[in-house]
């Protein structure tokens, strides 16, 4: 008898090992995140790509947006009320076109998405998004209401929506706080409502996220201070992850000078079919002597980096 009851207690010991490893496998914890080494990027040939631009006003590049064959950016500066259209060649991109955006308020853009009929904006600063048609300048307020989810928004700062990604199949927003507690919220274009998609899916205390995209059912997060593209499958929360730490903070090297080398500067994120787009959002610091091995001029402008995309990310 008690050798019939040490069996099943092993049996349904080892099931429920199983259960839980399984479990670890497809939520972002602090264990699973941990459990196998992300693959590391590749840099594609001139994937270090840094803006060309005349004068001394600041750049500081903080969402980038692709709609068919055209790339817009944003900057997160109160004076860069525009959305500029880039293009790269070689190692520089160039700002070919400059469409203003009118708005009256205090700004911090953050990020930028872009629909059939126009963009969506982040303002950080007021924790709004805007939504834009691409033939006027004007803006639209989403009606996204916080307190549904009893957020005191008044109280995030510097610390709240810093990306944003767009599904147009089911026309949903997935808006991005970016730390202290990092989340991910969903606002619904056709119904309005606002809710969080992931709960318990990820520690919320720790780490950030700071832009994010959405391509064929999966979302893309790029996470700034551990230099890493994590990837959440919408339908099952099944998740991988890729890291660009090989280029971003070798050593604890910068491609920009800094006092903190333990802060990310990783602030935009583009899919294309065989590439990856990293922006970088430099805080007005000249690139370091690493950067400039690279190939970077000694100058603060900001930079994509480009990487070869994995299959099947």
């Amino acid at each position: 008898m008690k050798r019939n009851f040490l069996i099943i207690f092993i049996l349904f010991f080892s099931f429920f090992s199983c259960q839980n490893s399984d479990s670890k496998k497809k939520t972002l914890s602090n264990d699973s995140t941990t459990q196998t080494k992300a693959v590391e990027l590749e840099l594609k040939p001139n994937g270090v790509k840094q803006f060309d631009i005349e004068g001394d006003v600041r750049f500081d590049l903080s969402g980038i947006a692709q709609f068919g064959n055209k790339i817009f950016v944003v900057a997160d500066k109160a004076w860069n009320k525009a959305i500029y259209q880039i293009d790269t060649l070689n190692n520089k991109v160039e700002i070919l076109a400059e469409n203003k955006i009118c708005v009256y308020e205090d700004i911090d853009f953050e990020g930028i998405e872009v629909s059939q009929n126009g963009f969506f904006i982040i303002n950080e600063r007021l924790s709004q998004v805007y939504s834009m048609d691409f033939e006027n300048c004007f803006i639209k307020i989403l009606p996204i209401d916080w307190s549904k989810l009893k957020l005191d928004i008044s109280e995030w700062s510097n610390k709240g929506l810093e990306g944003i990604a767009y599904d147009s199949q089911n026309e949903v927003l997935y808006l991005l706080k970016e730390r202290e507690p990092r989340n991910i919220y969903a606002f619904n274009l056709k119904t309005n409502e606002l809710y969080e998609p992931f709960q318990k899916l990820f520690n919320t205390e720790t780490d950030d996220f700071t832009d994010a995209k959405v391509e064929n059912g999966k979302l893309y997060l790029l996470e700034r201070n551990e230099s890493q593209i994590f990837r959440i499958d919408l339908t099952t929360h099944a998740l991988d992850s890729v890291s660009i730490k090989n280029i971003f903070n070798p050593n604890k090297q910068r491609l920009y000078e800094t006092e903190n080398t333990e802060y990310g500067t990783a602030e935009s994120l583009l899919l294309t079919k065989n590439e990856i787009w990293v922006g970088i959002d430099n805080n007005g610091e000249k690139t370091s002597k690493y950067g400039q091995k690279l190939g970077l001029n000694k100058t603060n402008r900001p930079v994509l980096v480009v990487f070869k995309r994995p299959e099947n990310f």
